[in-house]
């Protein structure tokens, strides 16, 4: 009989162990569920008071991309300026450097260009005025000759003929002076022309020959005479 007792007493024993530990499993259980449970909230709270928080920004005027875009189109904008403002401050400083290191060499190279303009000139002008009077020269020369000429057939006519006339049968004749004076207009433009204008400097008058000093005598090439009348020895 003390056996079976025994036996029963174990058997309640172990069961009241067993739901001893059942209850501590299922508090540890319970207490874990929560503590994860709890930290899942808090994410989740936690992630919502961020996304109403982007919301918020997101629509607020400050925040909002146009916003953001004026902003950035403003600060290029005074980054060029500044740029540019920098830029014209060392361009100016280095040409004030450059004036005041190289004042002489700019003076120099502008009085060398006005020698070489009026030595230019100078010559374009002397050429033109050389010109001029080798033709007015060689008219003259021309009008000589042609006078000789002139003259030297006269003086064989007059030989020829040899007439001896009395001054007192020569009669007076009427003169004209309008008709001399328009004669003797033609004969000294046809003689004596105007001076030809003065040439356009060109580039290329430079590369020309240099023409002969005003003393050198003019070469001139005598007109030959082809009249058939032959004259006094």
């Amino acid at each position: 009989k003390s056996k079976v007792f025994l036996k029963y007493y174990h058997a309640e024993q172990l069961s009241r162990l067993y739901s001893d530990m059942i209850r501590a499993i299922v508090t540890i259980q319970s207490y874990v569920r929560m503590r994860l449970v709890r930290s899942r909230f808090k994410q989740r709270q936690y992630k919502h008071s961020n996304d109403m928080i982007i919301q918020e920004l997101h629509r607020h005027p400050k925040f909002s991309r146009s916003n953001i875009d004026d902003e950035q189109l403003i600060k290029e904008k005074a980054i060029i300026y500044i740029q540019s403002c920098i830029r014209g401050y060392l361009q100016r400083y280095r040409f004030r450097r450059m004036k005041n290191r190289k004042p002489k060499a700019t003076k120099s190279h502008e009085t060398a260009a006005a020698i070489i303009q009026k030595c230019y000139r100078g010559f374009v002008v002397r050429k033109a005025y050389h010109i001029y009077r080798q033709r007015l020269n060689t008219q003259i020369l021309c009008f000589l000759q042609q006078i000789e000429l002139i003259s030297n057939e006269f003086f064989t006519k007059t030989v020829k003929t040899n007439y001896s006339v009395p001054f007192k049968n020569l009669e007076p004749r009427s003169i004209n002076m309008s008709l001399n004076k328009k004669y003797a207009q033609k004969f000294s433009q046809y003689f004596f022309p105007p001076p030809p204008p003065l040439p356009v400097p060109s580039p290329f008058s430079m590369f020309s020959p240099p023409l002969p000093p005003p003393d050198a005598p003019t070469l001139i090439r005598p007109s030959v005479i082809t009249s058939s009348i032959a004259l006094p020895p």
